[in-house]
């Protein structure tokens, strides 16, 4: 078993945490039985190949140092990543870079056109680093808009980055990551919510970029929705050149990702299985008791006021404080597992997948679920005809505590901390019946404010919400060479169904008002007074169910045109695309007050009063259409040039404005292959330039163009 140290940083509640455990355990079933069953299954089990990562205490630090070519020159923009983690930061002007890891952790740097090396620090706490340039990527393929492209005739900003590197990873979406990864993509996460997804900005964007996957446009939340080990390639369109092919979604940049298919070879079955959990660097709340009564003297002192704590007090709470994390808080747990069969010969490949996700919350009763499936065939009917089916699907529950002020997606964590944080240490949050303190939780709340906050996590009320999405793709590819040389054309037609179901169970926050038991000591707890209540109604006079459903469906179809034909040093190649998108959906909210009792969530068990239930609901329908077209030009991949358009349809816009038009141009000159350029320190140089046209349609809502009515209250005269 292989061991390596490593540590992640997390931020969850204001606080650094660090990854303590990780597992994985790869099993290729084509390979011979392991040891350990070999005594039984000799023959019909593979291997198990197990690695595990621990994670030393050491107290993290800060690295410093500079990356550099083989010549000496600082590397602007490589990214430095710790292995296994999803911190990560990128080398400035001077090529210099500076990341929190522990001084055991390893090191993963990268850059386009060089090796990756992987840098063990072995303690240290500044290093130099070389990369090697790496020739052969730039004969590298990589996906662009509606094709492919070689790396080495890319005239536009494109990055590409290999995902098997983020396959072990124990994130819960692709979003989170990709941080560091690619130059010119900022990746921010600021929910320490179980599920919650970061955001991607490219070049200082304000908004979320354009996502296609497998040449269909999707949603953020279906990038998110991807397990890591179904995607096979992710490229960054950046620039206006680049991404104009998308035309009035494509002002933000756009990201293409190409999930898995099979491959000739004998069927591969793998199991992956990811074990992970964190923990604080410091105390959840690094202050007792006595620090608040210090605190309040001091307060007092600077206020010239009589000292409120004698020694009595201090005496009292000598041995006492009452932190509300040790009755919330837990260390966030996630497990991942991944199941996939890949195979094929000439005329079928495969490529099935399974996948898992459990990921729990800092806070008890905030949880995340997600499941995946994929199944990718390819058949070959004939030499110049061939199918592809590709379906998948996802699953996705949330989970956590009531808590009106943010959505279930977007629970703000940091908030709910800094809201408890400062709660007082000076009071219990439990009694027994006869006022003595307790951490029961079934014993009797108390409370000496408005609300009881160890209730509001661990209470019988809950926000829940499910996603489901199934999607299905066919396409077909048909070599029309014996007509045309070089010609060809495919047919792709997708299917989306989406349905979601949220439901929140609300009960009132309620607690005792905190009785004090002495005279001279008002700290100390006497039984509760039945008739002195607090009820914390969580923005809602009743008791009640909240419920909304909401249901999805939609299509796109593409028909293609391909031409790509090389006349001795010169290189020619066409597309065109025809593009009509689709969507509709509808959903209903429900609400019923006044439960009859707080042990069913159901609303049959709500008050019969017609005024305390009320619904509505609404339909919505979305339809595009367009028209791409793209040329290519190279000689001796020296001098290249590429243009491309789109002429979108969109229906948000008026009659006689839905029509746009997104023309783009680039060239680029591959000075390194002339013959008067003759260097040692160079093999690569390339002068590129472009321009382009994109639109953003995103804060643009439909219809606004009409005119329309609006229900209201009053009348109007005259």
């Amino acid at each position: 078993m292989k061991k390596e140290r490593f540590i992640r940083q997390l931020k969850k509640n204001d606080e650094k945490m660090r990854r303590l455990c990780i597992m994985s355990v790869s099993l290729p079933l084509l390979s011979v039985v392991t040891p350990l069953w070999a005594e039984t299954f000799e023959n019909k089990l593979p291997q198990v190949v197990a690695e595990m990562h621990t994670q030393s205490t050491t107290q993290q630090g800060t690295i410093k140092g500079v990356v550099k070519d083989a010549f000496g020159e600082p590397i602007i923009g490589a990214n430095i990543k710790v292995k296994g983690t999803t911190v990560g930061t990128i080398t400035d002007v001077d090529g210099s870079f500076a990341i929190k890891a522990d001084k055991n952790a390893t090191l993963e740097v990268s850059y386009i056109g060089y090796h990756t090396e992987l840098i063990p620090l072995k303690g240290q706490s500044a290093i130099d680093i070389v990369l090697k340039e790496d020739t052969e990527e730039l004969g590298e393929v990589v996906v662009v808009g509606y094709g492919t492209q070689k790396k080495v005739n890319l005239t536009g900003s494109i990055t590409a980055i290999k995902t098997d590197e983020l396959e072990n990873i124990p994130s819960s979406n692709l979003s989170n990551t990709l941080a560091g990864r690619a130059p010119g993509v900022n990746v921010t996460n600021t929910s320490g919510m179980a599920g919650a997804s970061s955001k991607i900005r490219m070049r200082g964007s304000f908004g979320e970029p354009l996502f296609v996957i497998n040449n269909v446009i999707k949603s953020k939340a279906d990038f998110d929705a991807l397990d890591s080990n179904e995607v096979e390639s992710i490229s960054f369109l950046k620039d206006a050149a680049s991404a104009s092919i998308y035309g009035s979604k494509a002002g933000n940049g756009v990201v293409l990702i190409t999930t898995k298919g099979g491959k000739e070879q004998k069927a591969a079955f793998q199991y992956k299985a990811t074990f992970s959990t964190s923990e604080t660097t410091r105390a959840m709340q690094d202050y007792s008791a006595t620090d608040e009564l210090i605190w309040g003297n001091r307060v007092a002192q600077t206020k010239g006021n009589p000292l409120p704590y004698g020694e009595d007090i201090f005496e009292y709470f000598k041995d006492k404080s009452y932190n509300i994390n040790d009755y919330v808080w837990r260390n966030p747990f996630v497990q991942q597992h991944n199941l996939s069969v890949n195979g094929g010969n000439e005329n079928v490949t495969y490529f099935m997948m399974l996948g898992y996700h459990d990921e729990n919350g800092s806070y008890k009763n905030l949880d995340y679920k997600r499941y995946n499936f994929r199944s990718d065939v390819t058949a070959k009917i004939t030499n110049r005809f061939k199918v592809n089916f590709n379906v998948s699907g996802n699953q996705r529950d949330y989970n956590r505590f009531y808590w009106p002020y943010d959505g279930v997606e977007d629970f703000n964590v940091p908030d709910f901390y800094r809201t408890t944080f400062n709660w007082s240490r000076l009071y219990p949050f439990y009694v027994d019946d006869n006022g003595n303190p307790t951490n029961d939780v079934n014993a009797n709340p108390v409370s000496p404010g408005a609300w009881h906050p160890v209730d509001m996590v661990l209470g019988d009320r809950y926000q829940k919400l499910t996603k489901r999405t199934l999607d299905g793709i066919i396409k077909f590819d048909l070599d029309l060479g014996q007509f045309v040389d070089g010609l060809s054309t495919s047919f792709l037609a997708q299917y989306t169904a989406f349905d979601s179901n949220q439901k929140g169970f609300l009960t009132h926050n309620k607690s005792y008002r905190f009785q004090s038991a002495s005279a001279d000591n008002k700290f100390i707890p006497g039984p509760v007074n039945p008739d002195d209540m607090i009820i914390h109604n969580l923005s809602s006079s009743y008791e009640g169910i909240r419920e909304s459903m909401n249901m999805e469906h939609a299509y796109q179809f593409n028909w293609f045109v391909n031409y790509s034909k090389t006349f001795g040093k010169h290189a020619v190649s066409g597309m065109a695309v025809y593009e009509q998108a689709r969507a509709k959906g509808k959903n209903i909210n429900g609400q019923a007050d006044g439960l009859i009792t707080n042990t069913i969530d159901q609303i049959f068990a709500t008050s019969s009063d017609t005024q305390r239930r009320w619904f509505n609901g609404s339909e919505w329908e979305s339809a595009r259409a367009s028209w791409v077209g793209r040329a290519n030009y190279s000689y001796a991949d020296k001098y290249i040039a590429e243009f491309s358009f789109r002429v979108d349809g969109n229906y948000k816009f008026a009659p006689g404005k839905q029509w746009g038009f997104f023309p783009s141009g680039s060239a680029a000159w591959r000075v390194s292959e002339e013959e008067f350029f003759n260097s040692s320190l160079i093999s690569n140089l390339k002068l590129r330039g472009s321009i382009g046209t994109t639109g953003d349609d995103g804060d643009v809502s439909a219809w606004q163009w009409r005119n329309s009515y609006k229900n209201g209250a009053g009348y109007m005269f005259g």
